[in-house]
C-alpha cells in the first residue's frame, strides 16, 4: 500500500493514517507523505512509547486547521 516505504514506530489511527518516524528527516516540514504525520524518529519513538505505555485507547488524534 505505502511501496514498502519505511515507516519507524508506526501509530495508526482513523484507517490507514498513520503518525510514524522517517528516514528522510531533511524533508521533514514539507509535502512527501499519503496522509500521515512524519517525525524525526528519535520523537517517533518518544511518542510510540509513551502510546504504548498508557495503551492506543487512551491515545487520541486531534486534527486541527
Amino acid at each position: 500500500m505505502y511501496n514498502n516505504a519505511p515507516m519507524p514506530f508506526s501509530i495508526f489511527y482513523n484507517g490507514n493514517f498513520a503518525i510514524h518516524g522517517t528516514n528522510q528527516v531533511s524533508k521533514l516540514g514539507t509535502p512527501a507523505s499519503a496522509g500521515c504525520v512524519r517525525l524525526h524518529p528519535e520523537n517517533a519513538k518518544v511518542l510510540f512509547d509513551m502510546v504504548r505505555a498508557v495503551g492506543k485507547s487512551e491515545f487520541r488524534v486531534l486534527i486541527t486547521d
